[in-house]
């Protein structure tokens, strides 16, 4: 679903970053990325698993962190869907802001049309037949100068962190990583 708001860009996208950490009610992760914001619902499991995953979980998740560290598997982020996730997508048109708010189920999806009609009370529905695609931008990724060689490690180190939690996409990892072993 698409609106078209009288609010700059940079409003929509400070008001959905509002909208998922304080109001939006349902447990997940939140992920800003230029002109997207975005939440990954958590799956929640019985009271009976959570107490045999608390018995389980230093071990597993250890020797986990061991193999997702040396290549031998993938991160989870990568390797399951989320179970729900809600988009909204911000694109500046003439004076106006397209603003495109879409879910993979249909109470998300109720609740961000509610939440846009709320936030942003002159907005106008766009009919289906005039929407146009609002493309995720994708901001360059900035690596800081290196000024040592030793230094290269742990800037890797920091790229993985970022892939794992879903701020860089893989193929900027491996770009970057290879950047800069280049310049070891």
């Amino acid at each position: 679903m698409q609106f078209l708001v009288n609010d700059s860009p940079e409003e929509c996208i400070a008001a959905a970053q509002k909208l998922f950490p304080k109001e939006w009610g349902y447990r997940g992760t939140f992920y800003t990325r230029g002109n997207h914001v975005w939440f990954n619902e958590v799956e929640t499991v019985g009271e009976n698993f959570k107490d045999f995953a608390r018995v389980m979980v230093l071990s597993v998740l250890t020797l986990r962190i061991y193999m997702v560290y040396w290549g031998l598997l993938k991160p989870v982020s990568e390797t399951a869907p989320a179970r729900g996730t809600a988009h909204v997508l911000v694109a500046q048109e003439g004076t106006r802001t397209r603003l495109e708010v879409k879910a993979n189920k249909p109470k998300y999806q109720r609740r961000l049309e509610e939440w846009v009609e709320v936030k942003f009370p002159t907005a106008q529905r766009v009919a289906p037949e005039e929407e146009t695609p609002v493309v995720p931008e994708e901001p360059p990724l900035r690596v800081q100068a290196v000024s040592q060689p030793g230094d290269i490690p742990d800037q890797i180190r920091k790229l993985a962190e970022l892939r794992d939690t879903g701020v860089i996409s893989v193929e900027e990892f491996e770009t970057k990583k290879r950047d800069l072993l280049d310049r070891m």
